[in-house]
């Protein structure tokens, strides 16, 4: 069985920063792979952003947060930095 990586609050925090530092440069919507699109991503940028201080210290919700690390490198990986 995997282990469930726990994200730390500055993991949190920077990965809010970049949200929040590059929704302008970001498409209106993403398609990160065959099961997963974002038809309207700046807006759930903006829903991510506000939800991420609020998952801080709560392994209940590592499963999303995990979700949207992995976005991001998705958005990193089409050259969205």
């Amino acid at each position: 069985m995997q282990s469930i990586k726990i994200y730390s609050n500055k993991e949190i925090s920077e990965l809010a920063e970049w949200y929040q530092s590059h929704i302008d440069n970001l498409p209106d919507s993403f398609q990160q792979d065959e099961a997963i699109s974002y038809p309207h991503l700046k807006e759930t940028v903006r829903i991510i952003i506000e939800q991420l201080p609020n998952l801080e210290g709560k392994p209940t919700f590592c499963g999303m947060v995990h979700l949207y690390f992995q976005l991001r490198e998705k958005l990193i990986e089409q050259g969205y930095q």
